[in-house]
C-alpha cells in the first residue's frame, strides 16, 4: 500500500507575474494646466476643446484603450513553469519512510500550433478596435457639440427677435394709445395693443429660458452642470457651397463606423485564427531529481506529456468564430449604405436650408420689413388699423424666426455631413 502526494506550485506565479508586469501604470498629467470654462462670451473652439478634455464618454473610450495594451501585454507572456514535489511509500507497510522516494520535477508547456502568436495577432487587433472607438466617441462628441452649439446660437437669436418684437410692439401701443386719447380710435384698439405687449413680453421670456436650457445642455458635453459662459460667440452663417456627391460618397471610406467594422473584422480574423490554433495539443516536458531513501542514492527523471484530441478539438469555437467573421463582414457593407442612406438625407436638408435661407433674405425677410414699415407709416396716418399693424408685425417675426430654424438646421445639418464623411468639408 502506498500513498502518493503530489504538491503543486506554479513557478514565476502570482509574485512572478507582478514583478514581470511591473509597477502599475500611473495617470500621465500633462505640462499644460487644465482649461477653465470662460464666465463670458464662449467660442465653439473653446467649447469642442472643453469637451475633448473633460467628456466623460472620452474618458471611458481612453480606458478602454488603456484595458487593450493591458491585453496585448498579457498576450505575449508565455506559460509559466510548473513545479511539483511528490513523496512515494511515505506509509502503510513499510516501517516508516526509510524507504520513501522523493520527487522533485519542473515542467514546461509548449504551446503548439502557433498559439502565442495568434494570441498577440488578436490582442493588437483588439488594441486597434480599441483606439478606433476612440475615434468614434470623439467623432459623435465633435458633432454633438456643434449640434449643441448651433442650438444655442438660434435661441440667442431668437431672443434678439423676441427683444426686437417687443420693443416695436411697446412703440405701436404707445401711438395707439395716443390715437385714443386723441379720439382718433376706439380704446379697444389700445386694449389689444396691450395685449400685444404682454405677448410679446411672454415669448421673450420663453426665448430666454429656451436659451439657458440649450447652455446648460451644450455645458453637459463636457459634464458642467452649472455653466459659466453667459453667450456664445460666432455666427450661424454656413452658406459655403457642398462638395459634390462623388466626392462625399469617396470620404465615405473615412466614415468611422465604417472603419470600426473593418477594424470588428480584423479583429474577429485574428480570433479564428486564434481558435483554429487552440485546436492543436500543446506539449509539456517535465525533468527533476528522485532521492531514493532505502539506497541513499539520487537519480534523474524525464517525462513528456501530450493531449490525446481525440474528442475536443475545439471545433465548436472555430465555427463559431468563423460565423462571427462573417457576420462582421456583412455588417460592415451595412454601415456602409447606411452611412450612404444618411449622408444623402444629411444632404438634402443642408441644400433645403440652403434654400430657404437664401429666399427668405433674397424676398421674404426684406418684403416683411418693407410691409411692416409702410403699414406701420400708413396707421400713423390713419390708412390702415391696428389690425394690419398687428399682422406686418407678425409676418415679419415669422419670417426672422423661419430664418433661424433654416439656419440652425444648415448648421447642423453640415456638422452630420462633416461627421459622416470624416473630417471638415
Amino acid at each position: 500500500m502506498s500513498v502518493r502526494v503530489r504538491v503543486l506550485a506554479i513557478a514565476f506565479g502570482w509574485f512572478g507575474s507582478a514583478v514581470l508586469a511591473g509597477p502599475p501604470a500611473t495617470a500621465q498629467t500633462g505640462d499644460h494646466p487644465p482649461l477653465e470654462e470662460p464666465s463670458g462670451e464662449l467660442t465653439l473652439q473653446q467649447a469642442l476643446a472643453l469637451a475633448m478634455e473633460r467628456g466623460p464618454e472620452l474618458g471611458v473610450a481612453e480606458l478602454g484603450v488603456a484595458a487593450a495594451e493591458g491585453h496585448r501585454q498579457r498576450a505575449e507572456l508565455r506559460p509559466n513553469p510548473e513545479t511539483a514535489f511528490e513523496i512515494e511509500n511515505l506509509s502503510g507497510d513499510l516501517p516508516g519512510a526509510s524507504e520513501a522516494e522523493i520527487t522533485l520535477s519542473v515542467a514546461q508547456r509548449l504551446e503548439l500550433g502557433g498559439k502565442r502568436g495568434a494570441r498577440v495577432a488578436l490582442a493588437d487587433s483588439l488594441k486597434g478596435l480599441a483606439r478606433v472607438d476612440l475615434e468614434v466617441v470623439r467623432r459623435d462628441l465633435v458633432r454633438e457639440v456643434e449640434t449643441a452649439f448651433a442650438a444655442g446660437l438660434g435661441a440667442q437669436a431668437r431672443v434678439v427677435v423676441a427683444e426686437q418684437t417687443l420693443e416695436l410692439a411697446r412703440e405701436v401701443s404707445a401711438s395707439v394709445e395716443q390715437k385714443v386719447r386723441a379720439g382718433a380710435i376706439s380704446p379697444v384698439e389700445m386694449t389689444r395693443a396691450r395685449v400685444a405687449v404682454a405677448q410679446a413680453e411672454v415669448q421673450l421670456e420663453t426665448a430666454r429660458r429656451e436659451q439657458d436650457l440649450t447652455r446648460r445642455l451644450l455645458a453637459l458635453r463636457w459634464g458642467s452642470a452649472a455653466p459659466r459662459f453667459t453667450s456664445l460667440g460666432g455666427e450661424l452663417d454656413t452658406l459655403a457651397a457642398l462638395p459634390a456627391w462623388s466626392s462625399l460618397a469617396e470620404r465615405l471610406a473615412k466614415n468611422p463606423d465604417v472603419v470600426r467594422w473593418a477594424a470588428e473584422s480584423q479583429a474577429r480574423r485574428a480570433r479564428l485564427e486564434l481558435e483554429q490554433s487552440l485546436g492543436v495539443p500543446d506539449l509539456t516536458l517535465d525533468g527533476g531529481v528522485k532521492r531514493l531513501e532505502e539506497s541513499g542514492s539520487t537519480t534523474f527523471v524525464a517525462g513528456i506529456g501530450l493531449p490525446i484530441p481525440l474528442f475536443d478539438r475545439n471545433q465548436g469555437a472555430v465555427k463559431e468564430a468563423g460565423a462571427a467573421l462573417e457576420q462582421a463582414d456583412r455588417s460592415q457593407r451595412a454601415a456602409r449604405l447606411e452611412a450612404e442612406r444618411d449622408l444623402l438625407d444629411a444632404v438634402v436638408r443642408l441644400e433645403i436650408a440652403q434654400a430657404a435661407v437664401r429666399g427668405l433674405r433674397l424676398t421674404v425677410i426684406p418684403g416683411a420689413e418693407s410691409t411692416s414699415m409702410e403699414i406701420h407709416r400708413g396707421y400713423e396716418l390713419g390708412k390702415f388699423t391696428y389690425h394690419d399693424v398687428l399682422e406686418a408685425r407678425r409676418a415679419l417675426a415669422q419670417a426672422r424666426s423661419d430664418e433661424i430654424d433654416a439656419l440652425v438646421t444648415l448648421r447642423q445639418a453640415r456638422a452630420e455631413v462633416e461627421s459622416l464623411v470624416g473630417g471638415a468639408l
